[in-house]
């Protein structure tokens, strides 16, 4: 849970996420404000609602490259984002909710 950020453009706050575009989320207003979930992740960001969210709300990595996309031999592909790699502004984010 996350219960200082601000939505909306320009306002500096976002949320980080690796290895997961826009596509992979799922965003739904609830009782404590707007649940941001993945395949196997989420955060709730608290008091705010999914109106005042914004493009520039949220950022994403995904490398590129030869193998982007596509697991390299021998090793599954990670689904979401590593816990450690979650951040909104310069906070790291609980992984899950």
């Amino acid at each position: 849970m996350v219960r200082d950020f601000t939505a909306g453009p320009g306002v500096g706050d976002h949320i980080a996420l690796e290895e997961i575009r826009w596509e992979d989320l799922t965003i739904n207003d609830t009782n404590g404000g707007v649940k941001v979930s993945w395949s196997d992740g989420s955060v709730l960001l608290e008091g705010v609602q999914k109106s005042k969210l914004s493009q520039d709300d949220f950022m994403f990595y995904n490398r590129t490259g030869p193998a982007a996309g596509r697991p390299r031999a021998g090793r599954a592909r990670r689904r979401g984002p590593d816990p450690e790699r979650i951040r909104t502004g310069n906070h790291r984010l609980p992984f899950g909710c």
